[in-house]
């Protein structure tokens, strides 16, 4: 058995793409466990941006839906959140603007209204009028970020969140996120 020294260096895993894997399937159960899916008239649209932004959209052209998921690093044999990877997105909550350092403080969140169930340490979640939000933290660090706007909501969510430092609504048009993100990385049904 080697024991870590000071000065060693972590060897590098083969190249994959952990927070992949990990992305669509968190972001295949927040659809699913916030929206259901009977009656569904057809099926979710999922486009995938860099920086790790994910958006849904249930109907018609718009997205109603906001995931963001920081790259991981392995540690100890696993993928954990590479703080390293900034997070790009704020929340802007009654009057607050959630940022990064914000978003880790499960106090003040419990302050907003966050919930967190008794058998998750590293799951928030906050129900708004037409909307939710969740996030994940591991050891202290940022995970994920998702904001999902009701699937029978109408009422358009005014600069709910700022990318990069420009405010975004929900729902949004395609052309709106490649002006603020760039040309998506992929576009596909999640089923169907």
């Amino acid at each position: 058995m080697s024991t870590y020294k000071s000065g060693d260096t972590i060897p590098k895993s083969p190249p994959r793409s952990p927070s992949k894997s990990l992305a669509q399937a968190f972001v295949l159960m927040t659809f699913l466990g916030s929206t259901g899916c009977s009656g569904c008239s057809r099926p979710p649209v999922v486009a995938r941006f860099n920086q790790g932004f994910f958006f849904t959209s249930w109907r018609g052209s718009e997205y109603q839906e906001v995931a963001w998921h920081r790259k991981e690093t392995v540690v100890g044999g696993r993928g954990v959140p590479d703080p390293a990877d900034p997070c790009p997105i704020v929340i802007h909550l009654q009057e607050v603007d959630l940022d990064e350092k914000k978003l880790v403080d499960v106090k003040a969140l419990k302050a907003l209204g966050f919930t967190q169930p008794r058998d998750a340490f590293s799951r928030m979640s906050y129900r708004g009028k037409n909307y939710s939000i969740g996030i994940t933290l591991c050891n202290g660090v940022l995970g994920s970020v998702s904001i999902i706007q009701d699937r029978d909501s109408q009422d358009k969510l005014e600069d709910i969140l700022s990318i990069n430092g420009q405010k975004l609504s929900l729902p949004i048009s395609e052309e709106d996120l490649e002006r603020v993100l760039g040309k998506r990385k992929s576009k596909v049904k999640v089923w169907g």
